[in-house]
């Protein structure tokens, strides 16, 4: 039995060290790109909402997510997104007493093709 399986489906965390699960707080976790792990099973434990250092335009998000994940071997990962369906996906879970959850990142197509990230 791995970490992800005792991820329960709706258990709130505390905040810790600022963040909003328990690698946030300083712990060395691998990072992984959104990209490589669409369409995996993960359970999201944590997560920060950070300035955009990077906005360059004023149509670039101000803020971007810190997520912290498992997956289903029982590893820890860090992911980085911009992607406003995620953040606001996340910051509703958290309003909702939701974190940590069991999903999917899968990438959608909007009515002006544009690429974007959700959770399944």
């Amino acid at each position: 039995m791995s970490a992800y399986d005792d991820v329960p489906e709706r258990e709130a965390l505390p905040e810790q060290g600022g963040g909003r699960g328990p690698g946030l707080s300083g712990e060395d976790i691998p990072k992984v790109k959104a990209s490589e792990i669409i369409g995996d099973d993960i359970a999201v434990t944590g997560f920060l909402i950070l300035p955009n250092g990077f906005k360059e335009t004023e149509s670039d998000p101000d803020e971007y997510a810190l997520v912290e994940i498992i997956d289903t071997e029982g590893n820890n990962f860090l992911f980085s997104t911009m992607s406003n369906a995620l953040v606001k996906a996340l910051l509703s879970r958290e309003d909702r007493g939701e974190i940590p959850f069991k999903t999917r990142i899968e990438m959608r197509q909007s009515k002006n093709n544009r690429s974007y990230y959700v959770f399944a």
